[in-house]
Formats: structure tokens, C-alpha cells, sequence
């Protein structure tokens, strides 16, 4: 039973934490409604979940080097397109 209750928090921390990840990375964008902010939630959502798999299943700096490689994409297609 302990090792049960042990293993929802777990998994609720990492869902809370992939929350957090999601609403920080707001500040990038700019934001006129309320139905942007849940459209623009779930790919943060989704790229938050991917990169804390990556940590955990594979270590810190593979997780690094996929932020990386998302974040070179993007500026790509803003920036030199």
C-alpha cells in the first residue's frame, strides 16, 4: 500500500512539474485569449512530458540536447524563414 501511494505522488509530481514547465514557457508568446493560452498549453504540455521522459529514461544531458535541438528548430522557422 505505502509503495502504491509512493508511486501516485510520483507520478503527480511529475505531471505538476510538466504543468509548471508548460506555464512558464508562456512568457514566449504573446497572448490575446483564453483559447490561445489552452492551444499554445498543449504543445507545451506534450513537450514537457517527451522532455522529462528523455531525463528520466535517459539522463539529464540528452534532455539538454533535445531542448536544444526544439529550440534551434523554432528559431529557424522565425528567424532565418
Amino acid at each position: 500500500q505505502l509503495f502504491m501511494n509512493k508511486m501516485h505522488a510520483t507520478y503527480y509530481f511529475f505531471y505538476f512539474t510538466c504543468i509548471i514547465f508548460s506555464i512558464f514557457h508562456f512568457v514566449n508568446y504573446k497572448l490575446s485569449n483564453i483559447l490561445t493560452y489552452f492551444v499554445i498549453f498543449l504543445p507545451l504540455f506534450y513537450s514537457a512530458i517527451t522532455l522529462g521522459y528523455i531525463r528520466l529514461r535517459f539522463g539529464i544531458k540528452y534532455a539538454i540536447l533535445y531542448h536544444l535541438f526544439l529550440n534551434l528548430g523554432n528559431a529557424y522557422i522565425v528567424y532565418i524563414k
